[in-house]
């Protein structure tokens, strides 16, 4: 429910950013993320049951022509060495979005959503002790889609040992 979101931007520009090339402990979120040419702020977006890359980050979904992208990020917190289990949807069946999740600077593979996947998706991951950053880089066509995302502890029906970090304390 706690995100930082920045773009939307060409997605083309989107494999060069410095976001997905350096390690999440490197990151100052008080600063512009560099894309292509461009640079943009992180914007919080608090208390919402899926993620969607609208208002407040630009008014509007629709880029127009070609593949528009945009990043998410939100924290969570593990008190112990743990089995949590991520589970994504997306709202836009059918389409032509590209969703790629990384865990502490590292790509989850097995989440990555597309034409061909289907979704929900789950991947159980080892999670050690403290704060880790859940990365989103979505593109689509026209607009950038909306995904639902929960973390939560393996066996339990909320989030266990796992918990979110308000988008606040990561600036």
């Amino acid at each position: 429910h706690e995100w930082l979101v920045a773009g939307p931007f060409p997605a083309d520009t989107m494999p060069a950013s410095t976001l997905v090339t350096t390690a999440p402990n490197t990151w100052k979120l008080k600063a512009p993320v560099t894309v292509g040419n461009e640079e943009f702020l992180w914007r919080p977006m608090t208390n919402t049951a899926r993620l969607e890359f609208t208002d407040p980050v630009s008014g509007s979904r629709e880029s127009g022509a070609g593949w528009v992208g945009a990043y998410a990020l939100c924290a969570v917190e593990a008190d112990a060495d743990l089995w949590a289990e991520v589970t994504v949807s997306s709202g836009a069946p059918g389409g032509k979005f590209e969703i790629q999740f990384y865990l502490d600077g590292q790509e989850l593979w097995d989440l990555r959503l597309g034409r061909e996947t289907w979704s929900p998706k789950r991947l159980p991951l080892r999670m050690n002790p403290g704060r880790h950053f859940l990365l989103v880089a979505a593109r689509d066509r026209r607009m950038v889609p909306d995904v639902s995302i929960s973390i939560r502890e393996l066996g339990r029906s909320s989030g266990g040992r796992v918990r979110p970090v308000a988008s606040k304390s990561l600036e």
